[in-house]
C-alpha cells in the first residue's frame, strides 16, 4: 500500500519584475498592427545553453522559491520581427513520464513570466527581449512508500512557446523543467531518473528509485569502462556538472579529476564549493557553480575542458570510474549510462555519469547510500577505450550474410553451443543476474548446433522468463544491427512437431526485438490446452505486458513447421507481426496477426538503434524443460 509520508503543498504567488537590459527600449516598439514584414528571424538563447541548450531548467528544495532564469530572444534577420504572443503550456514529452505521472507534464502553473511584455512587441534588426522566468511549485511533493517510483510531484515540466512572424519558424518552443526536491539530505533528495528526466533525456536507468545499490552489475542502459578516451582528439574533454546533492557543508569539496591509465599526476577537472546556509549552498541542486580561483562560478569549456593524450579514468574525491582502483571495501562507485534524447537517439560521445562515492556500511562519516547523485556529470566528448563497448558504432545492415543463420556451419567468432560451436549470434539479452564476471543469461550447455542436413540449432529451455519483474530469461540469443532508417523483418522457422509445448502459457518459444527485458516486443508459440497452440503477438513496456493479439492453432502434433515474422518500419514507428504454419496437408501461408505497435518518445529510439537487437527465446517458467529446434533465424530488408 502506498503511504504519503509528505505532501505539503504551498500555494505561492511570485511577484517579481525584472528590468529589461540596457537599450532595449530603444530597440523594440509596441505595435498596434502588423505592419512589419515577416522576413525578421528569432534566436533564442536560454541559460547553461553550452550543457543544456534550449531547455531553462531549475531545482529549488521544499518548494522554496529561488532566482528566476532569463531567455533572451533576438531578432538576428534583416527586417523586423513581430512577437505576437508568449503561451506557458504542457510539455510534449508527456510519452517519457515514468509510470503513472503524466501530471508531471502539465505543469505551465508552476512556471511564471515575471516581466511580460505587452503584445505584439516588434523588434528591430539585432534588437533583444529578455523573459525572466521563474519556477514557484504550487504543489509540494513528498516520498512513497512501497513504490516503484521514488517521489510523487517533484518532477514539473511545461513548455514556453513563442509566436512570431519569423516564416522559418513560426512557434519556437522553449522546454521548461523543475525539480523540487522533497527536503535536504537523505531520502529526501531526487533520484538519478529523475534527474535524468529533467534534462530532457529519455535515458533508462533501470530504476526509480533513490538507492541503486552498490553491486557490480550493470543496470538499465549502464555501460562499465575502467578507461575512456577523447572522441575527437582536436576537441577537449568536458565534464560538465549536472547535480550536486551531497550534504551540506562548508568548504570546497567534491574534487573531480582525470587519472591517467599510464600513470603519472592526476589532473583536476573541477572542485564544488560547499555551503551550509538553508538553501544548500552550490550542494542540493542542479547545474551547480564551481570553485576557480576562489570564486563560485558557472562552468565554462574553458573552465572545465582537458586535454588527456591517451586513456584515462576519472575520480570523484576517492572514488574512482574503474572498480579494480577503488579500495576493498569499495563498491561499485560509479554508473556511466548513454544519453538519449527525448526520441531515444543516442547523443554521440555524450554520458551521463553519476557517483555515490565511500564505503560499505556506511557511518555519519562516510556517507555512502547508493542513491549515485552525490555527484552527476555530463561526459562530452568521450568514448570507452574499447570501441566494442560503444553504443554509438552502427551494426550491420538487414540483410548481410552475417544476420543470416541457417546454422549450416559454426560461425567464428559468436556465441558457442555446448561442444564449443559457434551458433551466430553475438550476445544474448542480458537479466538482472548478470554481473560484470558472470553472465547467467547465456548457458551454452543448453545449446546444440546441428550442422547435419539442412542444419539446425536445438535450445533446450531453462526455467527463466524476461516477463513484467522475472527479468531472468537464459539464452535470449541475439544479434545487433542498425535499425534505424531500413525497414526490416526479423524472423525464424521453428521446425515441429510441437507436442512438446504443453504447459500454458509458461512454455513458450520464438522471436522477439527490442532493447531490454523490461522492453521488448515478442511473438511466441505457447500451449493454451492440450491440443492447441496459441500464438500471441506480446509487448512489455517498462516492464509492464500487453497482448497485442492471439491466433490458435491445432493439432501441434503434426505441425510440420512455424515461421513467426516481426516486420519494422522506422519511419512510420511501427511493428507488425505474422506467421506461417505448414502441416502435411496444409500450408497457411503467411497470415498477419492483428494489431500494430507504434512506438513514440524514447522508445522509438531504443527499437530503432545504431544497434538494434532480435533474436530467439525460449523457456520454460515453473515448468518442465523442452527442446525447441531452429531451422533459421535472419533480419532482413523489408517493404514497410
Amino acid at each position: 500500500m502506498r503511504m504519503l509520508i509528505r505532501n505539503r503543498c504551498r500555494y505561492l504567488v511570485a511577484v517579481r519584475m525584472s528590468v529589461l537590459t540596457a537599450g532595449l527600449l530603444a530597440l523594440a516598439t509596441l505595435v498596434s498592427s502588423p505592419a512589419a514584414k515577416a522576413s525578421g528571424k528569432l534566436s533564442v538563447r536560454t541559460p547553461d545553453s553550452e550543457i543544456v541548450n534550449n531547455r531553462v531548467v531549475f531545482s529549488t528544495v521544499d518548494e522554496e522559491i529561488r532566482s528566476p532564469k532569463s531567455v533572451t530572444l533576438t531578432n538576428s534577420g534583416l527586417e523586423p520581427l513581430t512577437i505576437s504572443s508568449l503561451v506557458l503550456g504542457d510539455s510534449d514529452e508527456i510519452v517519457n513520464a515514468a509510470n503513472g505521472r503524466s501530471g508531471d507534464y502539465k505543469r505551465a502553473g508552476d512556471f511564471q513570466i515575471l516581466n511580460a511584455p505587452a503584445l505584439p512587441l516588434v523588434l528591430a534588426p539585432n534588437a533583444s527581449l529578455e523573459l525572466s522566468i521563474q519556477f514557484a511549485p504550487q504543489r509540494g511533493s513528498g516520498i512513497i512508500q512501497n513504490s516503484s517510483t521514488h517521489s510523487t510531484n517533484a518532477e514539473n515540466y511545461a513548455t514556453l512557446s513563442v509566436s512570431t512572424d519569423d516564416p522559418a519558424q513560426p512557434i519556437f518552443k522553449i522546454p521548461l523543467a523543475g525539480l523540487n526536491a522533497v527536503g535536504y539530505e537523505g531520502n529526501n533528495e531526487p533520484a538519478a531518473a529523475e534527474i535524468s528526466r529533467s534534462f530532457g533525456w529519455s535515458t533508462v536507468i533501470g530504476t526509480e528509485l533513490l538507492k541503486i545499490g552498490g553491486d557490480k552489475a550493470l543496470v538499465g542502459e549502464e555501460l562499465y569502462s575502467p578507461y575512456w578516451v577523447r572522441a575527437d582528439a582536436s576537441k577537449p574533454l568536458l565534464a560538465w556538472p549536472l547535480a550536486r546533492y551531497a550534504a551540506r557543508k562548508t568548504g570546497l569539496q567534491g574534487y573531480t579529476k582525470l587519472r591517467p591509465k599510464s600513470g603519472g599526476t592526476d589532473n583536476q577537472i573541477l572542485v564544488f564549493e560547499g555551503g551550509s546556509d538553508e538553501s544548500g549552498g552550490e550542494n542540493q541542486r542542479l547545474l551547480p557553480k564551481i570553485s576557480v580561483d576562489g570564486t563560485d562560478v558557472a562552468p565554462t569549456a574553458g573552465t572545465i575542458g582537458r586535454f588527456p593524450n591517451g586513456p584515462f579514468g576519472i575520480k570523484l574525491d576517492n572514488a574512482y570510474i574503474n572498480d579494480a582502483q577503488n579500495t576493498p571495501d569499495q563498491p561499485h562507485n560509479w554508473r556511466i549510462f548513454p544519453v538519449r534524447d527525448k526520441n531515444g537517439a543516442l547523443v554521440p560521445n555524450h554520458w551521463y555519469g553519476i557517483v555515490d562515492p565511500g564505503n560499505k556500511n556506511p557511518t555519519p562519516e562516510s556517507g555512502k547510500n547508493y542513491d549515485y547523485q552525490d555527484g552527476v556529470f555530463l561526459l562530452a566528448n568521450v568514448r570507452p577505450e574499447s570501441a566494442s563497448l560503444n553504443p554509438a558504432t552502427p551494426g550491420l545492415t538487414p540483410g548481410n550474410s552475417a544476420l543470416i543463420l541457417f546454422f549450416r556451419s559454426a560461425v567464428s567468432g559468436t556465441l558457442t553451443d555446448v561442444n564449443g560451436a559457434g551458433l551466430g549470434f553475438t550476445s544474448t539479452q542480458r537479466n538482472n543476474n548478470d554481473t560484470f564476471t558472470s553472465t547467467p543469461s547465456y548457458n551454452a550447455g543448453l545449446l546444440r548446433l546441428s550442422t547435419a542436413n539442412t542444419g539446425t540449432l536445438v535450445l533446450t529451455t531453462a526455467d527463466s522468463s524476461p516477463s513484467r519483474t522475472d527479468n531472468n530469461l537464459v539464452n535470449g540469443l541475439q544479434l545487433a544491427f542498425d535499425g534505424r532508417s531500413v525497414p526490416f523483418t526479423a524472423s525464424a522457422k521453428i521446425l515441429g512437431p510441437l507436442s512438446q509445448i504443453a504447459v500454458p502459457p509458461y512454455q513458450q518459444a520464438g522471436i522477439f526485438t527490442g532493447p531490454d527485458q523490461d522492453n521488448f516486443i515478442k511473438l511466441v508459440a505457447r500451449a493454451t490446452d492440450t491440443n492447441t497452440i496459441g500464438i500471441e503477438f506480446y509487448q512489455e513496456r517498462r516492464a509492464v505486458g500487453t497482448t497485442i493479439s492471439t491466433v490458435s492453432l491445432a493439432n501441434p502434433s503434426t505441425l510440420q513447421s512455424l515461421e513467426l515474422y516481426l516486420t519494422a518500419d522506422p519511419n512510420g514507428s511501427t511493428i507488425r507481426s505474422a506467421y506461417r504454419a505448414v502441416y502435411a496437408d496444409l500450408d497457411t501461408g503467411v497470415v498477419n496477426l492483428p494489431g500494430t505497435v507504434t512506438l513514440a518518445g524514447g522508445d522509438k529510439g531504443r527499437y530503432f538503434d545504431l544497434q538494434s537487437k532480435a533474436g530467439i527465446m525460449a523457456y520454460s517458467k515453473d515448468s518442465p524443460s523442452i527442446q525447441i529446434v531452429y531451422d533459421n533465424f535472419q533480419v532482413l530488408k523489408a517493404n514497410p
